[in-house]
């Protein structure tokens, strides 16, 4: 199945998943300073954890205190950490990244086959990854789903696909809601936020008659 073409967007580049991967690295940071206690600690592990076990492995080995290894080991882990987030924008024939055009957001959908074993089954579009950069503007994620949103829902109802989305808190949750009333939740996602559903036209074509 082909992902959508999305007007407004456009595929990055390798420099621009890099760098977009390198304000997901740092917006992990913020997080500490954010009350959801998933947040802090997928933010404390991700920064900290394997940098202190590797120092405390050389620690280990040799013997002898090397704590003035933990910085270059911080920055190092850094460099890989934005490496594996640009990896996430890779695009593949399972998923497909967009680049808003101001170059300040950066988002995934990816396809998830509700049945392998039959290809011509039903697929669900899993919408993630958002990221952002410092230069763009308050809400304007939001406001770009917002405006992104008449394109997709045609380009899934076009396939029959269903769409998965996660809002980081209830009040996105309920914001989603109103761009699309249509979709439904699917209880709490780790480690923080809310599922968001959004049916086939299939399904809603037998809801529809069946409620008729």
């Amino acid at each position: 199945m082909s992902l959508p073409d999305l007007a407004g967007t456009h595929a990055p580049r390798l420099r621009d998943r890099v760098r977009m991967g390198a304000w997901g690295a740092l917006w992990m940071l913020v997080a500490l300073k954010k009350p959801s206690v998933g947040g802090v600690i997928i933010a404390l592990f991700s920064w900290l954890a394997v940098p202190v076990a590797l120092v405390g492995e050389a620690m280990i080995v040799l013997g002898k205190p090397v704590w003035w290894l933990l910085p270059p080991a911080i920055i190092v882990w850094a460099l890989v950490m934005v490496a594996v987030m640009a990896a996430t924008h890779r695009q593949t024939p399972q998923q497909r990244s967009y680049l808003s055009d101001d170059g300040t957001t950066i988002f995934r959908i990816r396809e998830k086959r509700d049945n392998r074993r039959e290809p011509d089954q039903g697929s669900t579009f899993i919408v993630d990854n958002f990221c952002r950069s410092l230069r763009a503007p308050k809400g304007g994620a939001l406001q770009l789903i917002k405006s992104l949103h008449p394109q997709l829902a045609e380009a899934v109802d076009a396939v029959d696909a269903a769409t998965e989305i996660t809002a980081a808190h209830p009040a996105l949750a309920e914001r989603y809601r109103q761009i699309d009333p249509l979709l439904k939740s699917r209880g709490t996602a780790f480690p923080r936020g809310e599922k968001l559903y959004r049916p086939r036209k299939s399904e809603k074509d037998r809801g529809a008659s069946q409620s008729a």
